[in-house]
């Protein structure tokens, strides 16, 4: 392959069955030795696997083609409990009851206050917004939807709005003999609502990272958010939760949410399991999902795909845990591309060539950077653009398939952009004519810089 010539070389390259010929007379010995490093390098490692790899088209489109259906927004009005135009009364709301001559016995007692907390700047506070009653003495509901009062004793008033629960206390009144029929004044208010505490657990973080997470900036750490929230009645719902804790989850978690129901004890059985490491864990959480003990909330469906879940799903009880599980979806990157670990965007797919760009490189730039700035940095043997990707894919069964992308193939024809998958890893590198050319110009700048120097 290599002849030695009087104060010369010459250099022969085969690439795709053509015969490529580089010769220098009179030229230094060390040329010489870069060339025929070149010839040695030419069946090394990395264009050995180049051959290695499947052409696209050879390809199933099941390997090549996205993971991802297409997909649409949720319609978020899905996530929220329907309100009713007045509050229905329930158990431990707080009402403030005035029945004149009854309650309070005397007058002077009708100016009973609650405590108020409207200075808060959290929208749902804990315990709930008070509002200062006017008038008259607050009265909890029981845990059975009923309310003592003077003479009548129990009423049960679950379910029915304020104006309907004033006519059952002024009829049971008159009825008692109580309060002379057309004579009554009885004023009852919502002090306070009753509220459902609910803990919200968020692996999605508020931090900004690299794009591309290199050795000297991943993060090694990921603290999660976690918080207790007060949500009154009709509000006790996934939307309200999420809007209270910091909105929808950020791109770095999943497009789910997941509703555990904590007051109940397989639901807690299983989180015993889980804390103990215990791999059937896994398996009962999916049994939990099928019995209603833990509801998925997909925030992106399929066109025309029905909805997962009911209304009575996303309302939210005492005890329950709304949980945003974080994402965890990069590709890889080497060769003459910046070696890192880049995230994969969450919403869409991208092809090779948008994943190269979103590394840092280009497609048709030197080493697939940007032109201008590998000139200045290195001169004009990086003129000559790599045209050559390998992916490495691994597939469900654990194998890996590298699948060789020709990059000026790929500009024209979209059946070459391959679409990029969690965990693949991208090389971009030359092919054997555009190292060889690259190293010629490199050799050729190097003459001219010698020739000046001796000038």
């Amino acid at each position: 392959m290599e002849r030695l010539l009087a104060g010369g070389c010459e250099q022969r390259f085969t690439d795709g069955g053509a015969t490529v010929s580089y010769s220098f007379r009179n030229g230094v010995p060390g040329l010489c030795a870069a060339l025929a490093l070149i010839a040695t390098t030419q069946t090394g490692c990395m264009l050995h696997s180049a051959a290695q790899a499947i052409p696209v088209s050879s390809l199933d489109s099941s390997i090549v083609q996205s993971h991802k259906s297409e997909t649409m927004p949720l319609n978020l009005a899905l996530l929220q409990q329907d309100k009713p135009v007045e509050h229905l009364v329930g158990a431990k709301d707080v009402l403030n009851v005035y029945i004149r001559g009854v309650l309070p016995r005397r007058e002077q007692e009708a100016q009973s206050v609650l405590a108020s907390n409207s200075n808060s700047d959290e929208y749902y506070p804990a315990y709930g917004s008070v509002q200062n009653p006017s008038v008259g003495v607050p009265v909890t509901v029981a845990d059975d939807s009923s309310v003592t009062l003077p003479y009548v004793g129990r009423i049960y008033v679950g379910g029915m709005s304020i104006p309907e629960m004033v006519e059952e206390i002024a009829a049971r009144y008159v009825t008692e003999g109580i309060i002379e029929p057309e004579r009554e004044q009885i004023t009852v208010t919502l002090t306070r609502s009753r509220l459902q505490r609910i803990l919200v657990i968020r692996e999605d973080s508020d931090g900004q990272f690299a794009q591309t997470l290199t050795k000297a900036n991943v993060p090694y750490a990921k603290r999660g958010r976690a918080q207790v929230i007060d949500l009154p009645a009709f509000e006790n719902d996934v939307l309200h939760a999420l809007a209270a804790t910091g909105g929808l989850p950020g791109i770095d978690a999943a497009n789910e949410v997941w509703i555990l129901r904590g007051n109940h004890p397989k639901s807690r059985e299983v989180q015993a399991h889980m804390e103990l490491g215990d791999p059937a864990a896994i398996q009962s959480v999916a049994h939990l999902q099928e019995s209603g003990l833990a509801t998925r909330i997909p925030l992106r469906m399929a066109p025309y795909s029905q909805v997962p879940f009911t209304k009575d799903d996303i309302v939210l009880a005492e005890g329950d845990v709304v949980f945003v599980p974080s994402r965890d979806e990069y590709f890889y990157t080497a060769g003459l591309l910046p070696g890192g670990r880049v995230p994969l965007p969450r919403d869409r797919q991208i092809d090779v060539l948008e994943a190269i760009a979103l590394a840092g490189g280009s497609v048709g730039g030197p080493s697939g950077g940007s032109g201008a700035e590998m000139f200045r940095r290195s001169g004009a043997g990086n003129i000559v653009p790599p045209s050559l990707a390998i992916i490495v894919r691994t597939l469900p069964d654990e194998t890996q398939v590298p699948i060789k992308v020709d990059l000026a193939a790929a500009m024209q024809k979209p059946t070459e952009r391959v679409l990029i998958q969690p965990n693949d890893i991208i090389y971009m590198q030359y092919r054997g004519g555009e190292l060889a050319a690259n190293v010629l110009l490199n050799l050729f700048n190097l003459s001219f810089l010698l020739s000046g120097a001796a000038i």
